[in-house]
């Protein structure tokens, strides 16, 4: 049986060993992120308001094997939740991850609901030139596995604005 549970911090040996396999599933679904990038998951849920953003990561288990999970942070002061992560463990081509993906983000648009949230936020990377063919198909999954979802483009905003001289991008969420 698989059962969605929010990891609220890093106290308990299973919310370190359920962080251990959702690392291992972060590498695994998405190819080219750096270490620094895996390791600011933990490091959110040890400190969890550097930057005014609380992490909250949901985990799908199957027997206390993680499956799946959702990386999400929610911006209290504003309502909203940016969908930083989603993804499920590899498996076999010919089976069916079961809805598994679909689950978690109905699971966390839940949570955003019960928290007063106005919308849920992602990002959702274009293609580059001399982008790896196994990113690329990575990219077309996600753009798919979203549209099957619902979720929609918001284009013509601010947050699309080239980044300014000195690195700063504006205006930002």
């Amino acid at each position: 049986m698989i059962r969605i549970r929010r990891i609220f911090d890093l106290a308990s040996p299973s919310d370190r060993e359920a962080l251990r396999q959702v690392e291992e599933i972060l590498r695994a679904r998405f190819l080219g992120i750096d270490e620094a990038s895996v390791a600011a998951l933990a490091e959110r849920l040890r400190d969890p308001f550097p930057g005014r953003l609380r992490p909250v990561v949901f985990v799908a288990e199957d027997h206390r094997r993680v499956i799946g999970f959702a990386s999400v942070l929610h911006a209290p002061d504003i309502a909203f939740f940016f969908l930083e992560y989603i993804a499920t463990a590899s498996v076999p081509q010919e089976t069916s991850r079961g809805g598994v993906g679909a689950a978690l983000y109905e699971r966390l648009r839940h949570e955003a609901r019960e928290l007063g949230c106005r919308a849920v936020f992602l990002e959702a990377p274009a293609e580059q030139p001399g982008q790896a063919d196994s990113e690329i198909q990575q990219l077309r999954a996600r753009l798919r596995f979203y549209e099957r979802l619902g979720v929609y483009v918001v284009t013509g905003t601010e947050y699309e604005l080239p980044v300014r001289d000195g690195g700063a991008r504006g205006p930002h969420l």
